[in-house]
């Protein structure tokens, strides 16, 4: 009794742990596939950044290059009509009657061997001399008709220009001056676009022999400190994307960075993706993502809450319905009656035709000479013989019409009953029979000695005088309708 009621206390206590114990599980894989996915989701926009970094570094790349190529171009015709011009050739007339007045050109100049201002589109903003400039010293001890571009400043003020230069020779291939064009920034940086870029992306143009750069980001561009401020080495001889740290930048702002060198001038194209914008969208995902965990959190937090009471209360009522049924167990094994429960067998036609031991305690089994495991499961046709059997099925009947039954019975001589007389009480279980059976042997033999005690001599063992008053009636009766004498001898 106390090993069964300690194993019902250890069912239910594993069973109230059991729905806890799912629903943080369920919370547990709930949290893991957000952060999966969060993550997932995280490498493919950095693998697309960092592809489209180097897609739009290619592309600008070529775009600096096809304009690098016209400054070039420009140069070299500059060069041939001043070299076979001379002093004939003035670039004020040109601007007058309409050449180089884009606003991408801040001036195209030429100046001598010494440095000096020869003739300029625009004299009021160009240089007087470029005697102490290296370019004019490269130009001047190079012989070589290669386009030189640096990145120069107008006077004081914090705004960058391109100068491209041009060694002019003489007719003798000696120096005699150089054609310089400065161009605005801005014609190189219009490649710039917040669609395409987004608002804090980055467009620079790294020059390979001098490192210098222009640049330009969401506001425009900055001054004379770069925004990227890694040396030039850090791009290595290589084209390549990569995500540098917020470090790198003097704006503080984190970008997957991609470069590209330019096979036909001397510059590397630079373009840069906010990361911050990048992950912007999957910001507002991952907190919507959050927010649903959150919710089915609490979803399977309540869930195991109501199913872990509802489990209780069914374990409650299992363990009231085990202590009864333990206690009722314990009763019947220590009765003298026989408690059995049978379940009605049917054949093809849906006729009971036998009953099948489902339960019993060992006073009922002793009743049939066996034990209470040799006894379940097996047939009442096969235990007790064909009479008990029918008279059950008959019984079952009213039984299950009236749904108790009660009667003494006699038992049959082919039965396995050990028992003389029984008093039978039959009780309607579901589909099953629930009987339970009493020895009353001893009380009916008390009861026909008795009996014969009143109804005979006790010297003669002839019938008396009581027994007369109760037979000598009916007796008279059935003479009566025989037509018939009755002789009597008292």
């Amino acid at each position: 009794m106390k090993n069964r009621l300690s194993s019902i206390k250890a069912c239910v206590h594993s069973s109230l742990l059991f729905w806890p114990a799912l629903s943080l599980i369920a919370i547990a894989l709930l949290w893991t596939m957000s952060a999966v996915r969060t993550a997932n989701e995280r490498t493919t926009l950095e693998q697309t950044a960092i592809h489209d970094a180097a897609s739009s570094a290619e592309a600008y790349e070529h775009f600096l290059s096809r304009s690098i190529g016209q400054m070039d171009q420009v140069t070299m015709q500059l060069k041939f009509q001043w070299e076979h011009s001379r002093e004939k050739f003035r670039f004020e007339e040109l601007n007058q009657q309409g050449v180089f007045t884009d606003a991408a050109f801040i001036s195209v100049s030429i100046y001598g061997r010494d440095g000096s201002l020869q003739t300029s589109t625009k004299i009021a903003s160009t240089p007087m001399s470029l005697a102490n400039a290296d370019f004019f010293a490269f130009h001047k001890n190079n012989i070589s008709t290669a386009l030189k571009i640096t990145v120069a400043a107008v006077s004081q003020a914090s705004r960058r220009f391109l100068q491209f230069s041009r060694r002019l020779d003489g007719p003798d291939d000696t120096f005699d001056g150089m054609v310089v064009l400065n161009i605005d920034p801005d014609y190189f940086t219009s490649f710039y676009s917040a669609h395409s870029l987004g608002n804090a992306g980055l467009v620079a143009m790294v020059l390979v022999e001098s490192d210098g750069r222009i640049e330009k980001d969401g506001i425009g561009m900055q001054g004379l400190g770069p925004i990227v401020t890694m040396p030039l080495p850090a791009f290595g001889s290589e084209d390549e994307a990569r995500v540098w740290t917020r470090k790198q930048y003097a704006d503080g702002q984190q970008r997957f960075l991609a470069w590209k060198r330019s096979r036909s001038y001397p510059f590397i194209a630079v373009v840069g993706l906010s990361r911050a914008e990048i992950f912007s969208s999957l910001a507002t995902v991952s907190e919507n993502r959050n927010n649903n965990s959150l919710l089915g959190t609490f979803a399977l937090l309540v869930f195991a809450a109501v199913a872990t009471r509802l489990s209780w209360r069914l374990k409650s009522r299992q363990k009231e319905q085990e202590a009864i049924r333990a206690a009722y167990r314990t009763a019947t094994e220590q009765a003298t009656d026989g408690f059995y429960l049978l379940l009605p067998v049917q054949d093809d036609h849906r006729r009971i035709t036998d009953f099948q031991f489902q339960d019993c305690n060992e006073q009922g089994a002793s009743f049939f000479g066996v034990s209470q495991s040799e006894l379940l499961g097996k047939r009442l046709s096969g235990v007790s013989g064909a009479s008990l059997n029918s008279w059950l099925i008959d019984r079952y009947a009213r039984t299950k019409a009236s749904g108790t039954y009660e009667e003494e019975v006699q038992t049959p001589s082919d039965s396995a009953l050990q028992l003389a007389w029984i008093n039978c009480k039959l009780a309607r279980a579901g589909d099953s029979l629930a009987i339970t059976l009493q020895d009353i042997s001893r009380h009916k033999l008390h009861e026909q000695q008795l009996l014969r005690l009143a109804n005979e001599d006790a010297l003669t063992g002839l019938p008396n005088r009581y027994w007369l008053n109760q037979h000598l009636p009916d007796a008279l009766v059935r003479a009566a309708k025989n037509n018939s004498a009755m002789a009597l001898l008292f």
